[in-house]
């Protein structure tokens, strides 16, 4: 239910089509899987640092994850892993968009009260 709110939501912003919504790391992994996405909305749970293939073939998707406070000690080995945002799950939707746009533009960011509070 929060994945599918999450995408009507997105469906708002002028800028931002949502594609697909789906739950599961098969669903996480078949998003990343497609050229033509820009951006890949995920869940920090199904990431699997094996996601974001480096290996030279088709351009891949950004990936911004949702994260919890407590899930601070996944934030290094996803950003080694090319993971381009990281938003907690509390946060505003205006910081959520800034972050998806950031990902779309060929940035990164992480929240910044991710980096204020050293987690």
């Amino acid at each position: 239910m929060f994945a599918e709110a999450l995408a009507a939501r997105l469906q708002w912003e002028p800028d931002i089509r949502v594609l697909d919504c789906g739950t599961g790391s098969a669903a996480l992994r078949r998003a990343l899987s497609r050229s033509w996405a820009n951006v890949v909305l995920g869940d920090v749970a199904l990431f699997e640092p094996d996601l974001i293939a480096h290996d030279g073939g088709p351009r891949r998707p950004a990936l911004v994850l949702l994260a919890d406070r407590h899930d601070h000690w996944r934030l290094a080995a996803a950003i080694r892993s090319g993971v381009r945002g990281w938003v907690l799950r509390d946060s505003t939707v205006g910081d959520l968009l800034v972050t998806i746009r950031a990902a779309a533009e060929g940035g990164n960011r992480i929240e910044p009260t991710v980096r204020r509070d050293g987690h």
